[in-house]
């Protein structure tokens, strides 16, 4: 009766090792996939329009903002 006790966690536990090596061997695959493939290509699109834009006059340089404090320059309102 031990014994097969034993051979039921033992399979457990295969199947727990199996599950999680198949589980990273999928994040390492979409990984790869995110980095050489799908990243490249939402940057190349972006390139793409910005480099429309900038042909057709849309695109400008951003403008640098200042901001103005929030409170009056008589430090009330803290």
């Amino acid at each position: 009766m031990t014994d097969r006790i034993a051979m039921i966690v033992g399979y457990g536990v295969m199947w727990l090792s199996a599950s999680a090596i198949v589980a990273l061997a999928a994040g390492v695959l979409m990984q790869l996939i995110w980095v050489r493939v799908i990243r490249p290509a939402h940057l190349m699109a972006d390139y793409q329009e910005w480099r429309r834009a900038r042909a057709s006059g849309a695109w400008q340089w951003p403008r640098i903002v200042t901001r103005t404090p929030t409170t009056p320059p008589d430090g009330e309102g803290r």
